[in-house]
């Protein structure tokens, strides 16, 4: 199983090579930035997301289904990123421990305030979504397409996978350059490439933005620093190259 032996990575790999990722001091290139409110990306995923949860999703005569499991036809948060040069990249971020799901939760106060919100469903056979009470005392259903969001996790020891392109067994290289921690610490790792080696940051504090000193990599994994905690963590967004 893949977290028998990323917990054998954490234990042997990285400690007896010493390889340990860097945070950098120094002015970035921009990036592309992922903040899990991108219209299009979210338009793309089962229900706008708007009950939070993201699921695996593909398109279907259409329009946007559930889907099986993940494989190149399905996806959860996929967004399409434009960098100088006109390079394009796919950017793909993925439940990787089979959860099914993760959450873009709403960060809209009057959504998630229990004085203000409730549930509204527009009857498109999709189900309710997150909604708020109007002047007349109804719930009313918002663009949640429109609605800014931020990941969190199902629980603090899942493991969210991002990746580049439209084939997860080929996936394109690029790099993560800064990342938005939420209100519990988390830890990042990469596969570089081309030689498969993996690189770490065991703990990045809660409620700071990082700029990352990552090489290229094909995957990046996140979790929750503290795997025993009780909760979720939360990434408000992160830049990819």
């Amino acid at each position: 199983m893949k977290i028998t032996s990323r917990s054998l990575l954490r234990g042997s790999l990285a400690a007896s090579l010493g390889l340990f990722a860097a945070l950098s001091a120094s002015p970035a290139e921009a990036g592309c930035p992922i903040t899990f409110d991108d219209p299009m990306s979210l338009g793309n995923v089962f229900a706008e997301a708007r009950n939070s949860f993201a699921v695996w999703s593909r398109l279907v005569s259409g329009d946007i289904a559930t889907c099986g499991g993940p494989g190149a036809g399905c996806w959860m948060y996929r967004q399409q990123c434009l960098i100088g040069g006109g390079a394009v990249k796919l950017i793909n971020v993925d439940d990787d421990s089979g959860y099914g799901h993760y959450h873009l939760s709403f960060t809209n106060p009057v959504l998630t305030n229990p004085a203000t919100d409730c549930f509204a469903d527009p009857g498109d056979g999709k189900g309710s979504g997150f909604g708020f009470i109007g002047q007349n005392g109804q719930c009313v259903a918002p663009v949640w397409a429109l609605e800014p969001r931020q990941l969190n996790s199902h629980v603090s020891d899942q493991w969210i996978k991002v990746w580049n392109g439209n084939n997860p067994n080929a996936p394109a290289p690029f790099r993560m350059t800064k990342i938005s921690v939420g209100s519990m610490p988390i830890q990042v790792w990469y596969r570089r490439v081309p030689d498969g080696l993996w690189f770490h940051w065991l703990v990045l504090a809660a409620n700071t933005t990082f700029t990352l000193d990552m090489q290229l990599a094909d995957e990046v994994l996140i979790s929750g620093a503290d795997e025993r905690l009780v909760g979720s963590f939360e990434i408000k967004g992160f830049e990819v190259l």
